[in-house]
């Protein structure tokens, strides 16, 4: 028989990536919560428009896989504070083109 070998999270690579990742999602925060007064999910929602251009809310919570939910309070609140900006599609009055402000 052979002894079972037991497994140690704090060993585990993604588990320290993950761990890492955070550690400095925390302390970027500190910058951005400082200096324009955003969440991380608005910080998030806002990259995301920045990268890539325009685009849904839905196209947002695809690609930074953030819930729905979370997504429209972030569009809500960078809206009330002029950070980007809403256009009806003329295709689906039910979404919106979301943008960065020049």
């Amino acid at each position: 028989m052979t002894p079972k070998t037991v497994f140690e999270i704090q060993d585990f690579l993604p588990y320290l990536l993950a761990q890492a990742a955070d550690a400095l999602s925390i302390e970027f925060q500190h910058y951005y919560k400082s200096r324009y007064g955003m969440l991380r999910t608005e910080w998030r929602v806002l990259f995301r428009l920045g990268s890539y251009g325009d685009m849904t809310a839905r196209d947002i919570c695809i690609r930074a896989r953030i819930h729905k939910t979370k997504v429209s309070r972030a569009v809500a609140a960078l809206e009330r504070m002029r950070f980007l900006s809403r256009e009806e599609l003329p295709t689906d009055r039910r979404a919106a083109g979301l943008g960065t402000r020049d």
